[in-house]
């Protein structure tokens, strides 16, 4: 005898064209410096600043963060109190004309912010004490563009134009340079597991790549790939305790890789289809994990809710900024749960907050 199986699966919903069609996102819309009861974007005064990266420095209230303006040649700082309550700063004095800072980390135990100038191939620092910016020419013909802090302090920038990851030392004021052992591989984004795991992507060549600079030069290359299928470009990165997390934009996926193979992905699909997800952020309250990313051509920001232990999905939500055209570039999330998010189209810094969603559970039959 054959026995159907009730089981119970958690997702959100909303109603379209007075049907009762269940979709796996939801479509809220947000207003300048307001609340939709889930995201906040809060106005940038500084016309066609085009915010890129975003990183927090404090979890509030109040809550600070940082973000590039490549379009206003600065860096910003927003301080959150609440809704109704905050305080937006721009930092140029020091930033060499046309240097369009591009990407950003939190340098806490020094209270700086480093960031890349891709337009005049300079690193970066700003003094968060004084607000005084220091500017550090790279070496002959590389060209900065992602970046990321290490535990022993040492900054890695990738620079793909020349096909090479740098590090650079702050104690010395030395660079160090690793070429990228694959023609026209161009290094792009960059995430850093600890001292002697660096992570990259690759996505001219399908890759993405480990260097462990302590005990060797040589990259420990990754296709991204399914079975039976071609391998596809890498878009953004993010790692949780062991492995990395990538969007696959051309193929609305995103992806953690098995470690101690090479050819395996556990793949989720991004909804809807030709969403261009890009930039990605990875959290974990120790129960649950959490996929954080945006949809930079939809106007979107998603998250994923899975299990720590099997990291099978248990929620997916995700929500339109309020405008169309607004790109989100970047997503970052505070020790609160918040998401910070910048909206490069129409020039906001959003704020996601809990519970994220509407959710409700609903009967699912499953057949054997």
């Amino acid at each position: 005898m054959v026995k159907k199986t009730r089981v119970y699966l958690t997702i959100f919903f909303v109603f379209m064209m007075a049907t009762t069609t269940i979709l796996l996102f939801a479509d809220e819309q947000g207003a300048a410096s307001s609340t939709n009861g889930y995201i906040t974007e809060y106005p940038i005064p500084l016309a066609n600043s085009a915010p890129q990266s975003i990183v927090v420095a404090a979890s509030g209230p109040p809550t600070t963060v940082w973000f590039t303006m490549p379009g206003a040649n600065a860096i910003g700082r927003l301080v959150v109190t609440t809704a109704t309550n905050f305080a937006f700063t721009p930092f140029t004095t020091g930033i060499t004309a046309g240097s369009t800072p591009y990407d950003l980390v939190y340098d806490a135990g020094n209270n700086a912010i480093w960031f890349t100038e891709p337009g005049t191939a300079r690193l970066g620092r700003l003094n968060i004490g004084t607000g005084a910016i220091t500017e550090f020419p790279l070496p002959a013909n590389q060209v900065p563009l992602n970046l990321a802090l290490a535990p022993n302090g040492l900054l890695y920038i990738t620079s793909p134009s020349t096909n090479h990851l740098l590090s650079y030392n702050p104690a010395g004021s030395q660079f160090t340079l690793y070429p990228y052992d694959a023609t026209g591989g161009n290094p792009t984004h960059i995430a850093i597991l600890n001292n002697n795991s660096i992570w990259i992507t690759s996505p001219a060549t399908n890759h993405v790549a480990e260097l462990k600079p302590q005990t060797s030069t040589t990259f420990i290359k990754i296709p991204v790939q399914d079975f039976g299928v071609p391998p596809y470009p890498p878009t953004g990165l993010t790692l949780d305790n062991s492995a990395p997390w990538i969007t696959a934009n051309s193929t609305n996926r995103v992806g953690r890789y098995a470690e101690g193979t090479l050819t395996f992905w556990r793949w989720y699909q991004v909804l809807p289809n030709s969403s261009g997800a890009s930039a990605i952020d990875f959290t974990t309250d120790g129960t649950n994990n959490f996929i954080w990313f945006v949809q930079t051509d939809l106007g979107r920001v998603g998250r994923m809710e899975l299990s720590a232990s099997d990291n099978d999905l248990l929620r997916y939500s995700a929500h339109g900024l309020s405008v169309s055209n607004s790109q989100p570039t970047d997503i970052t999330v505070d020790n609160n749960g918040t998401a910070w998010i910048t909206g490069k189209g129409n020039n906001v810094i959003a704020q996601w907050v809990s519970p994220y969603a509407k959710y409700t559970n609903l009967p699912l039959v499953v057949k054997p």
